[in-house]
């Protein structure tokens, strides 16, 4: 995939921050939610693009006043619809290695592989730990991957925090991205307080599992 809005397309859920993904076979069925904070430092996100291909749903979020043509921070989430066994771990490690041809210097900065728990789940006493993985990404862009126009939409310095988790109805690819031609104080590439609440972020996106009504 080439780097073009935020270095992958890919799909986000509603500002609401909830997916639902019916599961068919289940008596009672089962919804599966993802959920994150839509007031990401204090700014106020809207709805850039959406759409749905192949089973895969995708939308993408910008601040107010920006637009996914023209963005300094983007938020988007990828829903594998329904396949939970789709390897967001090994996604995560391709697009990684596509970005190659593209950055002059590429630095990964963050990786670690997790367990979150369902409380709603452990709740209705069902298997509550489910894995997640999380990469942090910076890209020095190679100036002949930026070729002069208007409409340019890669910056000098491109940063994406992927993160894959591996839900039992549905898999899901969440990404925060930021670009910029300076790294300015408060950047994530030069402010520790900045990485924190990108940390703090990436940390509180997950997933629950909820009972819907039986069927009759």
């Amino acid at each position: 995939m080439p780097i073009q809005r935020c270095l992958l397309i890919v799909a986000a859920l509603q500002l609401s921050a909830t997916l639902m993904a019916p599961h068919a076979s289940s008596q009672p069925t089962y919804t599966e939610l993802l959920s994150f904070d839509g007031k990401a430092d204090g700014k106020t996100w809207k709805l850039g693009d959406s759409g749905e291909q192949q089973g895969v749903l995708m939308q993408e979020f910008v601040p107010e006043g920006e637009t996914v043509d023209n963005w300094s921070e983007m938020i988007t989430i990828q829903t594998f619809k329904q396949r939970p066994d789709f390897d967001t771990r090994a996604f995560i490690a391709r697009v990684v290695a596509s970005f190659n041809g593209t950055c002059a210097s590429l630095q990964v900065l963050a990786n670690h592989a997790r367990e979150q728990t369902d409380d709603l789940r452990a709740a209705a006493h069902l298997p509550a730990a489910y894995h997640t993985y999380d990469t942090l990404v910076r890209c020095e862009v190679a100036p002949a991957a930026r070729p002069p126009g208007v409409n340019v939409s890669l910056r000098r310095y491109e940063v994406v925090w992927f993160k894959g988790i591996q839900g039992w109805l549905s898999a899901y690819l969440v990404q925060r991205a930021w670009h910029g031609d300076t790294i300015t104080p408060d950047s994530i590439l030069a402010s520790d307080a900045t990485r924190q609440r990108w940390q703090a972020w990436i940390d509180q996106v997950k997933i629950s599992g909820v009972p819907d009504k039986a069927k009759p």
